[in-house]
């Protein structure tokens, strides 16, 4: 389930000390993505929030998308935080899971950065399931009308909140 998703227009300066080849993963430094997320986005490599857009190869090099005549590019990044539910039959619990994911496009390559943290459990009869559109990352319901909904909405909420607070005291 889509707990949240926003789409915000973001500065990168584009450089040797922003993009660079960690690990043999190409990686773009951007510090306002912080401000961004839920979660936080530091990359080690880089020593601040980044992301990564997968292994270095020819065309995909830091000097491919560095141009010393426009060295910063506004990009669209868009967030979104999923709610996953893991079910244990064994245990008859079910696991959620916060689940952030981070994406844009520099310059026709495609970065992105993913994080998730554990919610809480409870019993299985609780659980969405394994077949539930819940547990589809890539699905996204038509919410309108459903904001106060007696079923759902109220938990929606309080599992956000608690994230939250997870986040926050993860932080400190």
């Amino acid at each position: 389930m889509v707990v949240h998703k926003t789409t915000t227009m973001l500065d990168v300066k584009l450089d040797a000390t922003t993009l660079t080849c960690a690990d043999g993963e190409l990686r773009v430094a951007a510090p306002k993505l912080a401000a961004l997320t839920l979660m936080s986005p530091d990359d080690v490599s880089l020593d601040a929030p980044g992301m990564s857009a997968g292994t270095c190869a020819p065309g995909r090099m830091p000097s491919d998308l560095i141009d010393m005549a426009h060295p910063v590019e506004s990009v669209a990044v868009t967030v979104k935080a999923i709610r996953q539910d893991h079910v244990d039959l064994m245990a008859m619990s079910c696991y959620t899971y916060l689940v952030e994911r981070v994406e844009t496009t520099i310059r026709g390559v495609t970065f992105s950065h993913e994080d998730s943290t554990w919610i809480g459990s409870r019993p299985v009869s609780e659980c969405n399931g394994g077949d539930s559109p819940a547990d589809d990352p890539g699905h996204v319901e038509d919410d309108a009308g459903n904001s106060c909904s007696t079923t759902r909405g109220g938990s929606m909420w309080i599992g956000l909140a608690l994230a939250l607070g997870l986040v926050l005291r993860r932080r400190r």
